[in-house]
């Protein structure tokens, strides 16, 4: 056996929370053998899952440095700080448990993250599963706010928390990611928004790619948005950042479906995406009200 990456000084840190997803975790940690940067170890963290998940990394400890922590429940956000407090290196990495990295993905990420010093790099997102209508309008709502936040080349204002990276010490300074955030849902906008208030920059770097496999129907769909749309609302509660403009240009990404497919796929991808709004305020209103009352 090969163990020679042993002697390779850990110079990137990924961190890699999990729940209850031990198959799309092994197809994870798969990817990341292919990588062409070697000096990195893998924190997995386990928020209290199910199912025990040694059987599943225990192949790949021959592969790479790897830790598996498991924690109490509380989430994403608590479950990746709680996965960078163990880190070794000066640098970490971000990306969740139903993500494939391309083989250059943690290279190109800790370079430029070495090349400027307090930048958040975020790379590329995309939608395996093209087969899935509601992955793939998932994928479009991911391009419209990329293209959104992220017009201004140099100066982006929001990664998702599956593709990012930084140096440590400013991860650490800026009190990581907000455990108060109990789901999936604006825990990452909260950090990007702070990161870009404390002057720090993010830097798009299209080229370092993640692969999103989050197979969905529209059940699944609808509730997924609804968790955003309450995330946004405790964002909107925490950060005086307003921003209507996505919304005010709602025609545009409406009608781009038409402009791009067969007419009744555009006509089911413009109906998803309405389904997207709907569900994004209904989670939104339901949180408001939950905040007002108490409950």
């Amino acid at each position: 056996m090969d163990i020679s990456w042993k002697r390779i000084p850990v110079e990137a840190s990924l961190i890699i929370p999990t729940y209850n997803r031990p198959n799309r975790l092994a197809r994870c940690l798969a990817s990341l053998v292919q990588q062409d940067f070697t000096s990195f170890e893998v924190i997995i963290v386990d928020d209290e899952g199910e199912t025990p998940l040694e059987e599943v990394v225990a192949p790949f400890r021959s592969q790479f440095h790897l830790t598996l922590l498991r924690v109490p429940h509380g989430g994403p956000a608590k479950a990746r700080n709680a996965g960078a407090r163990q880190a070794v290196s000066k640098v970490l990495l971000f990306t969740d448990d139903d993500c494939e990295a391309d083989p250059s993905w943690i290279r190109l990420l800790v370079t430029k993250v070495h090349e400027a010093p307090g930048v958040m790099a975020g790379g590329k997102v995309l939608n395996r599963l093209s087969n899935n209508p509601y992955s793939a309008a998932a994928q479009s709502i991911v391009d419209i706010v990329y293209a959104h936040y992220n017009s201004v080349p140099g100066k982006a204002r929001f990664f998702a928390s599956n593709n990012i990276a930084m140096a440590a010490e400013t991860f650490h300074r800026m009190n990581g990611f907000d455990e108060t955030y109990p789901l999936a849902a604006a825990e990452d906008r909260d950090l990007c928004e702070r990161w870009y208030s404390a002057g720090l920059p993010l830097l798009y770097v299209p080229e370092a790619i993640i692969h999103h496999s989050h197979p969905m129907t529209l059940r699944r769909f609808c509730r997924v948005h609804f968790n955003y749309g309450r995330g946004a609302a405790m964002f909107h509660r925490r950060n005086d950042h307003r921003d209507i403009g996505m919304h005010t240009s709602a025609w545009e990404w409406l009608s781009a479906p038409f402009r791009e497919m067969p007419f009744l796929s555009a006509v089911h991808r413009m109906l998803l995406l309405g389904a997207w709004q709907l569900s994004n305020l209904a989670g939104f209103l339901y949180e408001r009200t939950r905040e007002a009352t108490g409950s």
